[in-house]
């Protein structure tokens, strides 16, 4: 499903933006799983067989390094998300400060971060 597909008339106007950003980490995540299944699917870890008396133990025999793309799609996905709740929380307290005192601009918390409205 693409973005232009999905019925996003429940979504205020002023979060619109929102789906973007999300499809994009949607998109990535997808990536991360494939890639793990793949990853998964090639034996990433050995065992072996230890004689230990009247039993035997299986011990790790080794672990196929994790690929750098996965740590990165990770990093990637998470940031796309981070930056969905911040946008839309933005967004949210933007809004707000305009609905309830229209007269005046936008606090100054959003664009300086000095606190003051």
């Amino acid at each position: 499903m693409s973005v232009h597909d999905a019925d996003c008339s429940w979504l205020p106007d002023h979060q619109l933006h929102v789906v973007g950003t999300l499809a994009h980490g949607d998109h990535t995540i997808e990536r991360l799983l494939r890639l793990t299944h793949d990853y998964t699917e090639l034996g990433t870890i050995t065992f072996a067989q230890v004689r230990n008396g009247d039993r035997v133990d299986a011990v790790v025999q080794g672990v196929a390094p994790l690929p750098q793309a996965i740590s990165r799609l990770v990093a990637d996905a998470l940031t796309q998300l981070r930056a969905a709740l911040e946008h839309t929380l933005y967004a949210e307290v933007a809004t707000l400060l305009k609905v309830s005192s229209p007269s005046r601009p936008t606090c100054a918390l959003l664009s300086s971060g000095s606190g003051m409205c």
